[in-house]
C-alpha cells in the first residue's frame, strides 16, 4: 500500500471537511429565520439551533486539526452541472474528491438526523 495515498479514515475526514461546512451555513440560514419569527417557542429552538451548531463546529474543528496533523489540505475546485470539486494533498500525492449534489443533499439529510437524534439526547439530561 502507498503510504502517500490517503486511507479510508482519511478520505471520509475529507468528505466531512466539505460536508460539515454546508451543514454550518445551513443551520446559520435557519437562526437567521428564527430570529425574525415571533412564535411562541422560538427561544427552544433557538437554544436548540446553537446547540446543533456547536456541535457540529465542534467536529469540524477536530477534523480539519487532524487533517493538518496528516499533512492533509482540501481545497474547493469548482462547481458545475451539480458535481462539486475538490482537489486534495495528501503528504505529496494529490487527487479530486467530487461529490455530485444529489448525493450530497442525501448525505446531508442524514447527518442532520443524527446530529439533530444527538442534541436532542443532550438537552434532555
Amino acid at each position: 500500500m502507498n503510504p502517500l495515498v490517503p486511507t479510508k479514515e482519511e478520505l471520509e475526514m475529507i468528505r466531512d471537511s466539505i460536508l460539515l461546512p454546508f451543514m454550518l451555513d445551513m443551520i446559520e440560514n435557519e437562526r437567521n429565520k428564527l430570529e425574525r419569527d415571533t412564535q411562541p417557542l422560538r427561544e427552544l429552538f433557538l437554544a436548540a439551533n446553537e446547540k446543533l451548531m456547536n456541535t457540529i463546529h465542534t467536529e469540524l474543528v477536530r477534523i480539519k486539526k487532524e487533517l493538518r496533523e496528516r499533512k492533509i489540505k482540501v481545497v474547493e475546485d469548482g462547481r458545475e452541472f451539480g458535481e462539486l470539486r475538490y482537489r486534495y494533498w495528501c503528504r505529496g500525492y494529490e487527487d479530486t474528491f467530487m461529490m455530485v449534489k444529489y448525493v450530497v443533499k442525501s448525505e446531508l439529510s442524514v447527518r442532520f438526523g443524527k446530529a439533530i437524534a444527538e442534541v436532542s439526547r443532550e438537552l434532555r439530561k
